[in-house]
Protein backbone atom coordinates (compact mmCIF):
# COMPACT_ATOMS: atom_id res chain seq x y z
CA UNK A 1 0.00 0.00 0.00
CA UNK A 2 1.35 3.39 -1.00
CA UNK A 3 2.25 5.95 1.64
CA UNK A 4 -0.60 8.44 1.96
CA UNK A 5 1.94 11.23 1.91
CA UNK A 6 3.20 10.16 -1.48
CA UNK A 7 1.59 12.13 -4.31
CA UNK A 8 3.11 11.58 -7.77
CA UNK A 9 2.85 14.45 -10.24
CA UNK A 10 2.39 13.81 -13.94
CA UNK A 11 3.35 17.04 -15.69
CA UNK A 12 3.05 16.56 -19.42
CA UNK A 13 4.71 18.51 -22.21
CA UNK A 14 1.75 17.66 -24.45
CA UNK A 15 -1.58 19.43 -24.79
CA UNK A 16 -3.31 16.23 -23.57
CA UNK A 17 -1.58 14.75 -20.53
CA UNK A 18 -3.59 11.50 -20.27
CA UNK A 19 -5.83 9.85 -22.86
CA UNK A 20 -8.01 6.84 -22.01
CA UNK A 21 -9.84 5.28 -24.96
CA UNK A 22 -11.87 2.10 -25.26
CA UNK A 23 -11.03 0.81 -21.75
CA UNK A 24 -13.62 -1.49 -20.14
CA UNK A 25 -11.68 -2.99 -17.21
CA UNK A 26 -11.76 -1.06 -13.95
CA UNK A 27 -9.04 1.62 -13.75
CA UNK A 28 -8.35 3.73 -10.64
CA UNK A 29 -6.10 6.79 -10.39
CA UNK A 30 -5.55 7.45 -6.68
CA UNK A 31 -3.48 10.33 -5.31
CA UNK A 32 -2.10 11.31 -8.74
CA UNK A 33 -1.77 14.91 -9.85
CA UNK A 34 -2.01 15.40 -13.62
CA UNK A 35 -1.27 18.58 -15.54
CA UNK A 36 -1.32 19.26 -19.29
CA UNK A 37 0.87 21.82 -21.02
CA UNK A 38 -0.07 25.27 -22.24
CA UNK A 39 -0.80 25.32 -25.96
CA UNK A 40 0.52 27.70 -28.58
CA UNK A 41 -0.61 26.28 -31.94
CA UNK A 42 -3.68 27.89 -33.46
CA UNK A 43 -6.94 26.94 -31.72
CA UNK A 44 -5.31 23.96 -29.96
CA UNK A 45 -6.85 22.98 -26.62
CA UNK A 46 -5.20 21.90 -23.39
CA UNK A 47 -6.94 18.87 -21.85
CA UNK A 48 -5.47 17.26 -18.77
CA UNK A 49 -7.46 13.99 -19.01
CA UNK A 50 -9.51 12.83 -22.00
CA UNK A 51 -11.70 9.75 -21.59
CA UNK A 52 -13.51 8.26 -24.59
CA UNK A 53 -15.80 5.20 -24.90
CA UNK A 54 -14.57 3.71 -21.63
CA UNK A 55 -16.11 2.25 -18.47
CA UNK A 56 -15.28 1.96 -14.77
CA UNK A 57 -12.79 4.86 -14.66
CA UNK A 58 -12.21 6.29 -11.18
CA UNK A 59 -10.13 9.32 -10.29
CA UNK A 60 -9.77 10.19 -6.60
CA UNK A 61 -7.72 12.35 -4.28
CA UNK A 62 -5.78 14.18 -6.97
CA UNK A 63 -5.45 17.51 -8.72
CA UNK A 64 -6.27 17.57 -12.43
CA UNK A 65 -5.07 20.79 -14.06
CA UNK A 66 -5.22 22.02 -17.66
CA UNK A 67 -2.95 24.58 -19.28
CA UNK A 68 -4.07 27.53 -21.38
CA UNK A 69 -5.87 27.18 -24.68
CA UNK A 70 -4.20 28.63 -27.77
CA UNK A 71 -5.42 31.73 -29.52
CA UNK A 72 -7.16 31.34 -32.86
CA UNK A 73 -5.12 32.51 -35.86
CA UNK A 74 -6.69 34.98 -38.24
CA UNK A 75 -7.09 33.38 -41.68
CA UNK A 76 -5.05 34.73 -44.56
CA UNK A 77 -6.62 37.28 -46.88
CA UNK A 78 -8.58 35.62 -49.65
CA UNK A 79 -7.34 35.84 -53.23
CA UNK A 80 -9.39 35.84 -56.41
CA UNK A 81 -8.81 36.74 -60.03
CA UNK A 82 -10.80 36.38 -63.22
CA UNK A 83 -11.14 32.63 -63.44
CA UNK A 84 -10.97 32.27 -67.20
CA UNK A 85 -9.70 35.53 -68.69
CA UNK A 86 -10.64 35.72 -72.37
CA UNK A 87 -8.63 38.46 -74.02
CA UNK A 88 -8.80 39.65 -77.55
CA UNK A 89 -6.12 38.11 -79.77
CA UNK A 90 -3.67 40.93 -79.25
CA UNK A 91 -2.63 42.76 -76.13
CA UNK A 92 -2.01 46.49 -76.08
CA UNK A 93 1.36 47.94 -75.13
CA UNK A 94 0.03 48.58 -71.64
CA UNK A 95 -0.35 44.86 -71.16
CA UNK A 96 -4.10 45.19 -70.59
CA UNK A 97 -6.69 42.82 -71.90
CA UNK A 98 -9.08 44.75 -74.18
CA UNK A 99 -12.40 44.04 -75.78
CA UNK A 100 -12.38 43.29 -79.49
CA UNK A 101 -12.42 46.21 -81.91
CA UNK A 102 -15.52 46.97 -83.93
CA UNK A 103 -15.92 45.68 -87.46
CA UNK A 104 -14.30 47.39 -90.43
CA UNK A 105 -16.02 49.15 -93.32
CA UNK A 106 -14.79 49.54 -96.91
CA UNK A 107 -15.38 51.84 -99.88
CA UNK A 108 -14.00 50.63 -103.19
CA UNK A 109 -13.31 52.15 -106.61
CA UNK A 110 -15.71 54.99 -107.29
CA UNK A 111 -16.02 58.64 -106.41
CA UNK A 112 -19.67 59.72 -106.55
CA UNK A 113 -20.33 63.29 -107.57
CA UNK A 114 -23.41 65.29 -106.87
CA UNK A 115 -26.06 65.82 -109.60
CA UNK A 116 -24.01 64.75 -112.65
CA UNK A 117 -24.78 61.98 -115.14
CA UNK A 118 -22.75 58.87 -114.62
CA UNK A 119 -22.58 59.40 -110.93
CA UNK A 120 -25.04 59.61 -108.09
CA UNK A 121 -25.77 61.00 -104.71
CA UNK A 122 -25.83 59.02 -101.49
CA UNK A 123 -29.52 58.39 -102.07
CA UNK A 124 -28.76 56.44 -105.25
CA UNK A 125 -25.43 54.95 -104.29
CA UNK A 126 -25.42 51.14 -104.68
CA UNK A 127 -24.89 50.48 -101.00
CA UNK A 128 -25.65 46.76 -101.33
CA UNK A 129 -23.08 46.23 -104.03
CA UNK A 130 -20.13 44.59 -102.24
CA UNK A 131 -17.86 45.58 -105.08
CA UNK A 132 -18.50 49.19 -104.06
CA UNK A 133 -19.27 49.09 -100.34
CA UNK A 134 -18.72 46.75 -97.45
CA UNK A 135 -20.77 47.97 -94.52
CA UNK A 136 -19.71 47.67 -90.92
CA UNK A 137 -21.98 45.15 -89.24
CA UNK A 138 -22.89 44.71 -85.63
CA UNK A 139 -20.31 42.46 -83.96
CA UNK A 140 -21.59 38.91 -83.92
CA UNK A 141 -19.61 37.68 -80.93
CA UNK A 142 -19.01 39.05 -77.47
CA UNK A 143 -16.22 38.91 -74.93
CA UNK A 144 -17.04 36.55 -72.06
CA UNK A 145 -15.47 36.27 -68.63
CA UNK A 146 -16.36 33.14 -66.65
CA UNK A 147 -16.11 33.50 -62.90
CA UNK A 148 -16.62 31.04 -60.08
CA UNK A 149 -19.96 29.43 -59.36
CA UNK A 150 -20.85 29.50 -63.08
CA UNK A 151 -21.34 33.26 -63.20
CA UNK A 152 -20.47 35.16 -66.35
CA UNK A 153 -19.93 38.70 -67.51
CA UNK A 154 -20.44 39.28 -71.23
CA UNK A 155 -19.43 42.45 -73.00
CA UNK A 156 -21.98 44.22 -75.20
CA UNK A 157 -21.90 44.03 -78.99
CA UNK A 158 -20.67 46.98 -81.00
CA UNK A 159 -23.00 48.66 -83.50
CA UNK A 160 -22.50 48.80 -87.27
CA UNK A 161 -24.07 50.61 -90.23
CA UNK A 162 -27.82 50.51 -90.76
CA UNK A 163 -28.30 48.92 -94.20
CA UNK A 164 -31.82 50.33 -94.50
CA UNK A 165 -30.71 53.85 -93.73
CA UNK A 166 -26.97 54.00 -94.38
CA UNK A 167 -26.70 57.58 -93.21
CA UNK A 168 -27.14 56.20 -89.67
CA UNK A 169 -25.19 53.79 -87.57
CA UNK A 170 -26.78 51.14 -85.38
CA UNK A 171 -26.53 51.23 -81.62
CA UNK A 172 -24.35 48.95 -79.57
CA UNK A 173 -26.03 46.57 -77.16
CA UNK A 174 -25.75 46.26 -73.41
CA UNK A 175 -23.76 43.41 -71.99
CA UNK A 176 -24.61 41.12 -69.11
CA UNK A 177 -24.89 42.12 -66.32
CA UNK A 178 -26.14 45.28 -68.08
CA UNK A 179 -24.69 48.67 -67.32
CA UNK A 180 -26.74 50.84 -64.95
CA UNK A 181 -24.29 53.74 -64.96
CA UNK A 182 -26.19 55.72 -67.59
CA UNK A 183 -23.27 55.58 -70.01
CA UNK A 184 -21.30 52.97 -71.89
CA UNK A 185 -19.25 51.93 -68.86
CA UNK A 186 -20.46 49.29 -66.44
CA UNK A 187 -20.57 49.99 -62.72
CA UNK A 188 -18.40 48.16 -60.21
CA UNK A 189 -19.87 45.14 -58.46
CA UNK A 190 -21.32 45.52 -54.99
CA UNK A 191 -19.84 44.29 -51.70
CA UNK A 192 -22.15 42.35 -49.40
CA UNK A 193 -22.26 42.39 -45.61
CA UNK A 194 -19.51 40.62 -43.63
CA UNK A 195 -19.88 37.17 -42.17
CA UNK A 196 -21.60 36.71 -38.83
CA UNK A 197 -19.68 36.56 -35.57
CA UNK A 198 -19.73 33.38 -33.52
CA UNK A 199 -22.55 33.51 -30.98
CA UNK A 200 -21.32 30.53 -28.93
CA UNK A 201 -18.46 30.43 -26.46
CA UNK A 202 -18.15 26.67 -26.63
CA UNK A 203 -17.35 24.10 -29.32
CA UNK A 204 -18.22 20.40 -29.43
CA UNK A 205 -16.88 17.11 -28.05
CA UNK A 206 -16.41 13.90 -30.00
CA UNK A 207 -14.39 10.69 -29.74
CA UNK A 208 -11.31 12.57 -30.92
CA UNK A 209 -11.46 15.29 -28.30
CA UNK A 210 -12.65 18.86 -28.06
CA UNK A 211 -13.40 20.60 -31.37
CA UNK A 212 -13.31 24.43 -31.33
CA UNK A 213 -16.23 24.69 -33.74
CA UNK A 214 -17.57 28.03 -32.49
CA UNK A 215 -16.25 29.90 -35.52
CA UNK A 216 -17.67 32.84 -37.39
CA UNK A 217 -19.23 32.46 -40.82
CA UNK A 218 -17.57 33.14 -44.15
CA UNK A 219 -17.79 36.55 -45.74
CA UNK A 220 -19.76 36.93 -48.94
CA UNK A 221 -18.07 37.07 -52.32
CA UNK A 222 -18.24 40.37 -54.16
CA UNK A 223 -20.68 40.79 -57.02
CA UNK A 224 -19.39 40.49 -60.57
CA UNK A 225 -18.84 43.84 -62.27
CA UNK A 226 -21.27 45.09 -64.86
CA UNK A 227 -20.27 44.65 -68.49
CA UNK A 228 -19.57 47.58 -70.78
CA UNK A 229 -22.07 48.51 -73.50
CA UNK A 230 -20.90 48.16 -77.07
CA UNK A 231 -20.07 51.38 -78.91
CA UNK A 232 -22.42 52.75 -81.57
CA UNK A 233 -21.50 52.23 -85.20
CA UNK A 234 -21.03 55.04 -87.70
CA UNK A 235 -23.31 55.83 -90.67
CA UNK A 236 -22.33 57.03 -94.12
CA UNK A 237 -20.51 60.30 -94.40
CA UNK A 238 -18.65 62.50 -96.87
CA UNK A 239 -14.98 61.82 -96.40
CA UNK A 240 -13.72 63.55 -99.55
CA UNK A 241 -14.92 66.50 -101.64
CA UNK A 242 -13.43 68.29 -104.66
CA UNK A 243 -14.47 70.65 -107.37
CA UNK A 244 -16.49 73.83 -107.21
CA UNK A 245 -19.55 75.41 -108.73
CA UNK A 246 -21.73 72.98 -110.66
CA UNK A 247 -19.26 70.13 -110.44
CA UNK A 248 -18.53 69.24 -106.82
CA UNK A 249 -17.28 65.71 -106.23
CA UNK A 250 -18.04 63.77 -103.09
CA UNK A 251 -16.77 60.48 -101.75
CA UNK A 252 -19.57 58.88 -99.77
CA UNK A 253 -18.41 55.97 -97.64
CA UNK A 254 -19.57 53.98 -94.60
CA UNK A 255 -18.01 54.56 -91.23
CA UNK A 256 -16.61 51.80 -89.05
CA UNK A 257 -18.40 49.69 -86.47
CA UNK A 258 -18.35 50.38 -82.75
CA UNK A 259 -16.04 48.50 -80.39
CA UNK A 260 -17.30 45.69 -78.22
CA UNK A 261 -17.95 46.33 -74.56
CA UNK A 262 -15.48 45.00 -72.01
CA UNK A 263 -16.60 42.36 -69.59
CA UNK A 264 -16.90 42.99 -65.86
CA UNK A 265 -14.35 41.66 -63.39
CA UNK A 266 -15.08 38.72 -61.13
CA UNK A 267 -16.02 39.48 -57.54
CA UNK A 268 -13.42 38.89 -54.85
CA UNK A 269 -13.77 35.82 -52.66
CA UNK A 270 -15.29 36.35 -49.24
CA UNK A 271 -13.04 36.15 -46.21
CA UNK A 272 -12.69 32.91 -44.27
CA UNK A 273 -14.44 32.64 -40.90
CA UNK A 274 -12.48 33.65 -37.83
CA UNK A 275 -11.05 30.78 -35.82
CA UNK A 276 -12.19 29.96 -32.31
CA UNK A 277 -9.83 29.97 -29.38
CA UNK A 278 -8.64 26.71 -27.88
CA UNK A 279 -10.15 25.38 -24.66
CA UNK A 280 -8.72 24.73 -21.21
CA UNK A 281 -10.38 21.53 -19.88
CA UNK A 282 -9.35 19.49 -16.84
CA UNK A 283 -11.42 16.37 -17.69
CA UNK A 284 -13.32 15.71 -20.91
CA UNK A 285 -15.51 12.61 -20.84
CA UNK A 286 -17.07 11.30 -24.06
CA UNK A 287 -19.58 8.43 -23.85
CA UNK A 288 -17.85 7.02 -20.79
CA UNK A 289 -18.60 5.99 -17.21
CA UNK A 290 -16.45 8.00 -14.81
CA UNK A 291 -16.37 8.48 -11.05
CA UNK A 292 -14.65 11.47 -9.45
CA UNK A 293 -13.97 11.46 -5.71
CA UNK A 294 -12.31 14.15 -3.58
CA UNK A 295 -10.66 15.58 -6.68
CA UNK A 296 -9.76 19.13 -7.58
CA UNK A 297 -10.29 20.18 -11.20
CA UNK A 298 -8.41 23.33 -12.30
CA UNK A 299 -8.39 25.13 -15.62
CA UNK A 300 -6.43 28.08 -17.00
CA UNK A 301 -7.68 30.65 -19.49
CA UNK A 302 -9.21 29.81 -22.85
CA UNK A 303 -7.65 31.12 -26.04
CA UNK A 304 -8.74 34.27 -27.85
CA UNK A 305 -10.90 34.00 -30.94
CA UNK A 306 -9.51 35.53 -34.10
CA UNK A 307 -10.86 38.17 -36.40
CA UNK A 308 -12.35 37.00 -39.67
CA UNK A 309 -10.20 36.73 -42.75
CA UNK A 310 -10.28 39.69 -45.12
CA UNK A 311 -12.07 39.32 -48.43
CA UNK A 312 -10.26 39.62 -51.73
CA UNK A 313 -10.18 42.61 -54.01
CA UNK A 314 -12.49 42.29 -56.97
CA UNK A 315 -10.74 41.71 -60.28
CA UNK A 316 -10.48 44.51 -62.80
CA UNK A 317 -12.95 44.74 -65.64
CA UNK A 318 -11.86 44.71 -69.24
CA UNK A 319 -11.55 47.99 -71.14
CA UNK A 320 -13.89 48.33 -74.10
CA UNK A 321 -12.67 47.67 -77.63
CA UNK A 322 -11.70 50.46 -80.00
CA UNK A 323 -13.84 51.16 -83.10
CA UNK A 324 -13.18 49.32 -86.30
CA UNK A 325 -11.43 50.95 -89.21
CA UNK A 326 -12.99 52.45 -92.33
CA UNK A 327 -10.91 51.93 -95.46
CA UNK A 328 -11.44 54.48 -98.26
CA UNK A 329 -10.23 53.99 -101.81
CA UNK A 330 -10.98 56.02 -104.94
CA UNK A 331 -9.06 54.49 -107.79
CA UNK A 332 -11.68 54.99 -110.52
CA UNK A 333 -13.03 58.40 -111.43
CA UNK A 334 -15.65 59.61 -113.88
CA UNK A 335 -14.20 60.05 -117.36
CA UNK A 336 -12.83 63.50 -117.98
CA UNK A 337 -12.88 64.50 -114.35
CA UNK A 338 -9.74 62.75 -113.11
CA UNK A 339 -8.17 66.09 -112.21
CA UNK A 340 -10.98 66.74 -109.77
CA UNK A 341 -10.84 63.29 -108.14
CA UNK A 342 -7.70 62.90 -106.12
CA UNK A 343 -6.43 59.42 -105.53
CA UNK A 344 -7.50 58.32 -102.04
CA UNK A 345 -6.19 55.38 -100.12
CA UNK A 346 -6.57 55.99 -96.42
CA UNK A 347 -8.21 54.76 -93.24
CA UNK A 348 -10.42 56.44 -90.69
CA UNK A 349 -12.10 55.53 -87.40
CA UNK A 350 -14.18 58.66 -87.06
CA UNK A 351 -17.82 58.68 -85.93
CA UNK A 352 -17.85 55.15 -84.46
CA UNK A 353 -17.54 54.70 -80.68
CA UNK A 354 -15.28 52.66 -78.50
CA UNK A 355 -16.98 50.07 -76.34
CA UNK A 356 -17.61 50.81 -72.69
CA UNK A 357 -15.37 49.52 -69.93
CA UNK A 358 -16.45 46.64 -67.73
CA UNK A 359 -16.80 47.41 -64.04
CA UNK A 360 -14.49 46.07 -61.36
CA UNK A 361 -15.71 43.10 -59.37
CA UNK A 362 -17.00 43.79 -55.89
CA UNK A 363 -14.68 43.37 -52.90
CA UNK A 364 -15.26 40.19 -50.91
CA UNK A 365 -16.47 40.92 -47.39
CA UNK A 366 -14.63 39.93 -44.22
CA UNK A 367 -15.42 36.69 -42.47
CA UNK A 368 -17.09 36.79 -39.07
CA UNK A 369 -14.85 36.60 -35.97
CA UNK A 370 -14.48 33.36 -34.01
CA UNK A 371 -15.59 32.78 -30.45
CA UNK A 372 -13.31 32.64 -27.44
CA UNK A 373 -12.13 29.33 -26.05
CA UNK A 374 -13.90 27.99 -22.94
CA UNK A 375 -12.32 27.32 -19.56
CA UNK A 376 -14.34 24.48 -18.02
CA UNK A 377 -12.97 21.94 -15.52
CA UNK A 378 -15.39 19.18 -16.56
CA UNK A 379 -16.99 18.74 -19.99
CA UNK A 380 -19.18 15.71 -20.60
CA UNK A 381 -20.93 14.23 -23.62
CA UNK A 382 -23.01 11.19 -22.69
CA UNK A 383 -23.08 9.74 -19.20
CA UNK A 384 -22.68 12.29 -16.41
CA UNK A 385 -19.86 11.26 -14.03
CA UNK A 386 -20.53 10.37 -10.42
CA UNK A 387 -19.20 13.22 -8.30
CA UNK A 388 -18.19 13.14 -4.65
CA UNK A 389 -16.49 16.08 -2.92
CA UNK A 390 -15.17 17.53 -6.19
CA UNK A 391 -13.71 21.03 -6.19
CA UNK A 392 -13.99 23.12 -9.36
CA UNK A 393 -11.57 25.98 -10.03
CA UNK A 394 -12.34 27.36 -13.50
CA UNK A 395 -10.20 29.97 -15.21
CA UNK A 396 -11.46 32.71 -17.50
CA UNK A 397 -12.93 32.11 -20.92
CA UNK A 398 -10.99 33.56 -23.83
CA UNK A 399 -12.26 36.81 -25.37
CA UNK A 400 -14.17 36.54 -28.60
CA UNK A 401 -12.54 37.69 -31.81
CA UNK A 402 -13.27 41.18 -33.10
CA UNK A 403 -13.64 42.73 -36.53
CA UNK A 404 -13.68 46.18 -34.99
CA UNK A 405 -17.31 47.00 -34.35
CA UNK A 406 -18.35 43.32 -34.43
CA UNK A 407 -17.24 40.97 -31.67
CA UNK A 408 -17.86 37.27 -31.18
CA UNK A 409 -18.97 35.57 -27.97
CA UNK A 410 -16.42 35.15 -25.19
CA UNK A 411 -15.50 31.63 -24.17
CA UNK A 412 -17.60 30.08 -21.45
CA UNK A 413 -16.28 29.80 -17.91
CA UNK A 414 -18.21 27.47 -15.64
CA UNK A 415 -17.62 24.48 -13.35
CA UNK A 416 -19.01 21.80 -15.65
CA UNK A 417 -20.84 21.46 -18.93
CA UNK A 418 -22.95 18.61 -20.28
CA UNK A 419 -23.13 18.50 -24.07
CA UNK A 420 -25.52 16.46 -26.24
Amino acid sequence: MRNSQSQPHLVSTSSTALSIKGVTDAVVFDRVDIKSANTTAGSESSIAVFISNSKNITIRRGSIEAGTGADGVQPATAAAVNSIPACYAYVYSTGQCFGEPGTDAYQYKNCYYNGQSGGGTIATAPVTDSSVFALAVQSAATQTNQCKNSTFSIGGKGGGTDPKNPLNGTDGTKGSPPSTAGNLNGSDGATFTPGSAATQGLGTLNDGGYVPSNQGTSGSAGVIGEAGTGGNGGGFGIVFSAGTGDFPYYLYAPRAGGGKGGWGGCGGDGGAPGNAGGASIAIASYQSQVSLERTTLVTSSGGKGSAGGFGAEGAAGQPGGVPGTAHYQCSQCVSGEESQCAQINKTNTGSAQSGGNGGKGGHGSQGGPGGGGPSIPLIVSGNVPTLSAVTFLPGSGGPGGSNGSTRAADGESTDQKVLP
